[in-house]
């Protein structure tokens, strides 16, 4: 029996930029930069782990299939000051 199946979309999460989705913890980076999350990204994890939740309870016996678009990190481009870690492969890990 095929079980159904529910379909999560994520989009431009811009891993790595001071105004997106952070671990909800102080991080140190490989280059031995620290982040601790401003109350900006303190409010976007709580509002991930309500759509965490949501997303739970919807699935039941449902297998996941989990879509993400749009910009995964934030890298460096303009230069922007508005960045945790310049390191890409720190912001992939986020």
């Amino acid at each position: 029996m095929q079980k159904d199946i529910l379909l999560v979309n994520m989009s431009d999460m811009h891993s790595g930029s001071t105004r997106a989705l952070t671990p909800n913890r102080h991080i140190q980076f490989q280059d031995g930069s620290n982040h601790t999350p401003n109350s900006q990204q303190q409010e976007i994890y709580k509002h991930f782990e309500k759509v965490g939740r949501t997303v739970r309870a919807a699935r039941k016996d449902k297998n996941i299939i989990l879509v993400h678009d749009g910009d995964a990190i934030e890298g460096l481009h303009h230069n922007s000051p508005e960045v945790s870690t310049h390191n890409i492969a720190d912001q992939q890990v986020l």
